[in-house]
């Protein structure tokens, strides 16, 4: 049965809202294990690079907006830019990763907190010259993807960018055991190695346990695992990690989204060109973690 226009507008509405409550509570939980975080959840020296190469073929480079508080993105753009805004949906982010970022370059910014999908209704429209986000798109529902992406494209001047790392949904894993996935990065959790092996564990994870049709993360299929894992984890150190890597980072985002390449790129066409695909080579799956260099389509 078809849904009217009025109640998609009312179910939009409310996934909104929905996400954006999620995302203040989920990142304030893991600001608080930041520090402990590893590729690919954040970017890694091949990353970086990347970025770097990808700003070096935008110019000018006088403003530049920066989803969400990650360090490594905003002392990048602090390098090639004194003007620069930071906007993140949770204060508690940029209290737990402030001291990661140096002085000279936070004194560049302008830090708000903001709801994504309000970009255009509360920053100058087509204004900065490249907006950076790492691993944003992914934090969305499907159904709210296009109006982000739509909202990044009025942030945009002519010529302008949009530089992000996104993941994307590796079918390979569905097949797998996913108890055994977490239990292959739990251990390095544990002993707080910085080591890139539960956050690639969480990627598969979460790999595996998004629905093929709408690409949305099932929270109960990921519980499940972590419970099961926890009854078949050989030492106590490793039911100890798979503890700690369900209560910090391992409960899923109810919005989570694994697009896959095709959907993905379709939506973003409608707003950008591809001008440049970009991937690391320095932790495991990275050919699932491209980044992407969007240019503005249509008012180049």
């Amino acid at each position: 049965m078809s849904i009217s226009a009025p109640l998609l507008f009312v179910k939009k509405y409310f996934d909104s809202l929905r996400h954006a409550y999620y995302m203040r509570y989920e990142w304030e939980k893991m600001a608080r294990r930041f520090r402990w975080i590893a590729p690919p959840s954040r970017p890694s020296i091949h990353d970086i690079a990347n970025y770097h190469s990808a700003l070096r073929e935008t110019s000018p480079l006088k403003k530049i907006l920066i989803l969400g508080a990650t360090p490594e993105l905003r002392i990048i753009a602090g390098n090639f830019s004194n003007n620069v805004t930071v906007a993140d949906f949770s204060l508690g982010m940029f209290k737990a990763v402030s001291h990661f970022v140096p002085y000279d370059i936070q004194s560049k910014e302008e830090k708000i907190i903001i709801n994504w999908l309000k970009l255009p209704s509360q920053l100058p429209n087509y204004s900065y010259d490249a907006v950076l986000g790492d691993l944003v798109i992914r934090q969305l529902p499907m159904n709210l993807m296009e109006e982000f992406l739509k909202a990044v494209y009025l942030m945009l001047r002519p010529g302008g960018v949009f530089i992000t790392r996104t993941n994307i949904l590796n079918i390979l894993w569905k097949n797998k055991n996913p108890q055994k996935i977490i239990l292959d990065g739990a251990e390095d959790y544990y002993t707080k190695q910085i080591s890139s092996a539960a956050s690639t564990a969480l990627f598969r994870l979460y790999d595996h346990c998004t629905d093929p049709e709408t690409r949305a993360l099932n929270v109960d299929l990921v519980n499940e695992a972590f419970k099961q894992a926890i009854k078949e984890a050989p030492t106590a150190s490793i039911k100890e990690g798979v503890n700690l890597l369900w209560k910090d980072i391992g409960k899923p985002r109810a919005s989570w989204t694994q697009a896959d390449k095709y959907t993905l790129e379709s939506i973003a066409k409608k707003y950008f060109d591809i001008k440049a695909k970009y991937f690391a080579g320095d932790y495991p799956d990275s050919q699932f973690i491209p980044m992407y260099a969007f240019c503005v389509r249509g008012r180049i």
